[in-house]
């Protein structure tokens, strides 16, 4: 029997440099608080797969949110 149970993420926008850009969102204005370009605030590749092969090792379904 398995007993391996579903897990979930969920993944936060970079804030200020989301480029969704939603009326509601209280970090539009936010953007003069972070120093650096947006790519210095952003989850790397590297973290991302290991991110995503992490949930796979605990999860034979893992379900993210982004």
């Amino acid at each position: 029997m398995n007993t391996r149970q579903l897990h979930s993420i969920i993944v936060k926008p970079i804030g200020s440099f989301c480029n969704l850009r939603c009326e509601y969102c209280f970090y539009l204005d936010k953007h003069n608080l972070y120093d650096g370009q947006p790519s210095t605030h952003k989850m790397s590749d590297a973290t991302l797969e290991k991110m995503i092969q992490g949930m796979f090792t605990c999860s034979d379904f893992p379900t993210f949110t982004w």
